[in-house]
């Protein structure tokens, strides 16, 4: 008896689990199929893809987000998914839709508000404004938003200040020369004249992933 009660309950289990993971898979689904709306309506005004379409894909081509293929210009679910897959496919979509220049109205949003808040950190002028492309004022945008970023842009500590416009400038070095990790920290503690401390150093990683690409 202790047997079989053992093996229903065990049955249940499973079937509540399979019933999770089927919700899972359509709720993904219904994410790419968002995605890949999105990505189409940039690609119409957009041609070399944005700063949000550009770090999905990378994240897909490094292998990062197991689960998703690109195909063209659209993603595309793997033909079999485990659990672990489709919740790194959630990940990664949910921050796309989520993101502020995942749409064309996004991002001439987020243009007008980053060089607004640039004019004053950076003193550009009307002839540097203009240099600025959508994809910099995206990448920017983010970055002034970002807790580690900012971590060495608005410190009340003048030994850990660094600047947007530094930070800024060696992030599109390490890009133009396809610094590793290491030479980028380096790049940044030179900057400051000081070595990082752990958390430093972290706060560093995080923004090399996220704007190194």
């Amino acid at each position: 008896m202790k047997k079989r009660r053992r093996a229903i309950k065990t049955r249940n289990i499973q079937t509540i689990q399979d019933r999770k993971t089927k919700e899972l898979y359509r709720e993904v689904q219904r994410q790419v199929r968002e995605v890949n709306q999105r990505l189409n309506s940039l690609e119409r005004k957009h041609a070399r893809g944005t700063w949000s379409s550009g770090k999905l894909m990378t994240r897909i081509q490094s292998n990062k987000t197991k689960g998703l293929l690109y195909k063209g210009k659209r993603i595309k679910l793997k033909p079999k998914m485990t659990k672990t897959n489709l919740v790194q496919v959630q990940k990664a979509t949910r921050q796309f839709l989520e993101s502020a220049t995942s749409t064309s109205k996004g991002i001439s949003r987020v243009r007008k508000e980053t060089i607004k808040s640039l004019k004053s950190t950076l003193n550009l002028d009307k002839n540097k404004e203009s240099r600025i492309t959508d994809k910099d004022a995206e990448t920017m945008y983010n970055m002034l938003s970002d807790k580690d970023f900012n971590r060495f842009n608005k410190s009340t500590n003048t030994e850990e200040y660094i600047g947007a416009s530094g930070i800024w400038s060696e992030i599109d070095y390490a890009n133009r020369n396809n610094l590793t990790e290491n030479e980028f920290i380096k790049r940044l503690e030179n900057l400051r004249m000081q070595d990082f401390s752990i958390d430093e150093q972290q706060a560093a990683i995080r923004i090399y992933e996220k704007y190194v690409l």
